[in-house]
C-alpha cells in the first residue's frame, strides 16, 4: 500500500494530443499504476499556450483521446479545457 489515499487519489494529464500517441499513454498508465490513482483525467486543450496551432481541431482531438482511452477503466476524458476560448494553463484548471 502506498502513502496515497486510494479514495481521493486522482491525476490530470493535459496537452494538445495532436494526435494522442503511445508517448502520452504509456506514462499515463505507468503513473496511474505507480500512484494507485482512482482516476486519471486526460484533458485535451482548445488553445495551447506553447503552440501556434494544431493540425486537428478540438473536436477531432477530443475524439482521438476518447478512442485511445476507451479500454482503460480508470482513465477518463475531461473536456473543461476544450470549452475555453483562451489559452489553457494548469493552474486555472486546478483552481476549477
Amino acid at each position: 500500500m502506498n502513502q496515497y489515499n486510494q479514495q481521493t487519489a486522482i491525476g490530470f494529464l493535459g496537452g494538445t494530443f495532436d494526435p494522442i500517441h503511445f508517448g502520452h499513454l504509456r506514462p499515463a498508465l505507468e503513473i496511474s499504476t505507480a500512484l494507485a490513482l482512482q482516476k486519471l483525467y486526460v484533458m485535451p486543450n482548445h488553445i495551447a499556450p506553447h503552440k501556434k496551432s494544431s493540425q486537428a481541431n478540438a473536436q477531432q482531438r477530443s475524439e482521438m483521446v476518447r478512442l485511445a482511452i476507451q479500454d482503460q477503466a480508470n482513465i477518463e476524458i475531461d473536456t473543461r479545457e476544450l470549452n475555453r476560448h483562451a489559452k489553457s494553463y494548469t493552474i486555472d484548471t486546478l483552481k476549477e
